[in-house]
């Protein structure tokens, strides 16, 4: 027992701290989903959804965390064959943690720390047979900004940080028969991120901080080729 053995001793990983996802929890969750057609070429849903955790046995390391998700949905038909939807999502998230290195006597000092973190996402997509039961071609699009905070008891708030992702996918299918097609896809993605942590403007040691990453804003292109059988 490290409480007993060396009671005052400093650790990097203190032994009462264990991992979340080993950690006891126990879950409530409730969510909701409806969905309506008020016409052959409309449908609109929404999907709503809250968890709560707790990690009641656990002295170290999250004590408990709550999230919210609300989802917006929208189906368009134009004609036979060129069809259209839309979404928005909101999702927020918030925990409770506390952590502690030094071991005096019995009972861990303790630090403790609430984050809340908030992603809102927009979609858009597109399809269309331009050739009826030959040729059919779809693009999708999405963008998503992210915005958290951390915040320590007893001191000021740290800076906010955040993130973006614009993603955009094109794609086709073209069918020689009924059992073989060949489908073609493109997807681009961009991101960027916003992270005190890294931007070098915090008075610390920034190998302590980060190892030295830098913020990421990187842009990747992707294009895949597919030959499908159906047997």
């Amino acid at each position: 027992d490290p409480l007993l053995d060396t009671p005052n001793a400093t650790y990097n990983n203190n032994p009462l701290l264990r991992m979340h996802h080993l950690a006891d929890r126990t879950r409530d969750k409730i969510g909701l989903g409806l969905a309506y057609t008020p016409f052959d070429w409309l449908s609109l849903g929404i999907d709503l959804d809250y968890f709560k955790d707790d990690y009641s046995e656990m002295y170290l390391g999250l004590q408990e965390a709550k999230g919210n998700t609300y989802t917006a949905s929208l189906s368009y038909t134009f004609s036979e064959t060129l069809a259209g939807s839309a979404f928005y999502s909101y999702d927020k998230l918030s925990s409770e943690q506390k952590g502690s290195e030094d071991l005096v006597e019995i009972d861990p000092i303790p630090w403790v720390a609430s984050d809340e973190n908030l992603t809102e996402t927009v979609g858009l997509g597109l399809n269309w047979a331009a050739i009826p039961e030959k040729l059919d071609l779809g693009a999708e699009l999405a963008y998503a900004e992210f915005t958290g905070t951390v915040e320590f008891a007893n001191t000021s708030a740290l800076p906010e940080i955040g993130s973006t992702l614009t993603s955009v996918k094109l794609h086709g299918t073209y069918k020689f028969s009924e059992k073989f097609s060949l489908r073609a896809e493109y997807r681009y993605e961009e991101y960027e991120e916003d992270d005190w942590s890294k931007d070098g403007l915090v008075d610390g040691l920034e190998d302590l901080l980060s190892l030295g990453v830098s913020p990421q804003d990187n842009a990747t292109s992707l294009g895949l080729v597919s030959l499908r059988y159906d047997f």
